[in-house]
């Protein structure tokens, strides 16, 4: 979204930035106050900060990989990614149905992680990386399902596939919890179009 930032030199309006929420936005001007510090050293311009801010990307952070139905990746991992996160949902998905894909590590805080999601997502489905950290999908529904609706599919990929069959085109699927996760389900939705999963095609699920 646009901001404006007003330094100790550098007056900036409508500024341009590729990350989404409102913590990158802040995050950008503590960027720009610390390049306006160093830039008696490392000269830089107005027309290259722009361009620097609009162009950024981030994997992972709030990326949109579809847009019908709205798949999310995020990879908040601890107490304060996953507020910044719940809060950015709220204002992204409107009226639309929040449906949530999950796994986390074990020593992470994932029962104060799913109360904050289940804030936003109307149904979860949970489920697990190929690592020997990852937590027990069973043993987190028992700790969320009565807070919303949950299934549990072990393998990640038919998880995703699950849950894309659920959702309907004006739904928004959120991938949160892990960056494991995200490793696992990206290489499966880039470059692909949703009518590739509506028409029945597999997603490359291990078998």
């Amino acid at each position: 979204g646009l901001f404006d930032y007003r330094g100790l030199n550098w007056t900036l309006a409508g500024l341009k930035l590729g990350l989404r929420g409102d913590h990158q936005r802040r995050n950008g001007a503590v960027a720009l106050a610390a390049l306006e510090v160093a830039r008696a050293a490392f000269p830089v311009s107005e027309a290259a900060v722009r361009q620097g801010l609009e162009t950024v990307f981030w994997p992972g952070r709030l990326e949109v990989v579809w847009e019908r139905p709205m798949v999310i990746l995020d990879g908040a991992h601890n107490n304060e990614g996953i507020g910044a996160l719940v809060e950015e949902m709220r204002s992204l998905r409107g009226e639309r149905s929040v449906k949530l894909l999950f796994a986390a590590m074990e020593d992470k805080d994932w029962p104060h992680m799913l109360a904050e999601l289940s804030r936003v997502a109307s149904e979860a489905v949970l489920t697990r990386v190929p690592m020997q950290r990852s937590a027990d999908p069973g043993k987190m529904s028992a700790a969320v399902k009565r807070r919303i609706p949950v299934s549990v599919v072990e393998d990640p990929a038919r998880a995703l596939q699950f849950l894309l069959e659920r959702a309907g085109p004006e739904d928004v699927v959120l991938v949160a919890g892990s960056l494991y996760l995200l490793g696992e389900v990206r290489p499966l939705l880039a470059g692909r179009a949703p009518a590739q999963w509506a028409q029945g095609h597999s997603l490359g699920a291990r078998p």
